[in-house]
């Protein structure tokens, strides 16, 4: 039965000495574990750094961007207002055209009323010569 405590003993021994080399390996894997989530953890922490930057760069935008949508309603607006103002402008331009029109109309119905009238006077100028020289005539055989 000694041979048997021996054995057992022995294996209980080798046992206990994988189990402490085990340990060791697995507390060094272990370190090196740790190690690496400490520099996930400060990789994630510049990450974060980095999306707090954003986020406020974002907000920023944003503000930036309802500044932009407030001036262009703004001079959607003013736009509007100018089409308006364009429409009647045609109009007034459109009426004074009209007028206009009739009055050149006007003129051009004047002068030829002058014309005609310059024409019939030219006309009566050579009968007013054929009588003055009929009456010089005249004067001229009672003398």
């Amino acid at each position: 039965m000694a041979q048997t405590e021996d054995l057992s003993l022995t294996l209980l021994q080798t046992i206990h000495r994988e189990v402490l080399a085990t340990r060791e390996e697995l507390g060094g894997r272990l370190d090196g574990v740790e190690g690496r989530i400490g520099a996930v953890e400060g990789r994630l922490g510049a990450v974060e750094g980095r999306l707090g930057a954003v986020e406020e760069r974002m907000g920023s935008m944003e503000g930036r961007m309802e500044s932009m949508e407030g001036r262009m309603e703004s001079m959607e607006g003013r736009m509007e207002s100018m089409e308006g103002q364009m429409v009647a402008l045609g109009r007034r331009q459109n009426e004074g055209e009209m007028r206009l029109s009739s009055e050149v109309m006007s003129v051009a119905r004047a002068v030829a009323d002058v014309r005609d009238l310059l024409l019939d006077r030219r006309d009566h100028r050579h009968r007013i010569d054929d009588h003055e020289r009929r009456i010089t005539a005249l004067e001229a055989k009672v003398n």
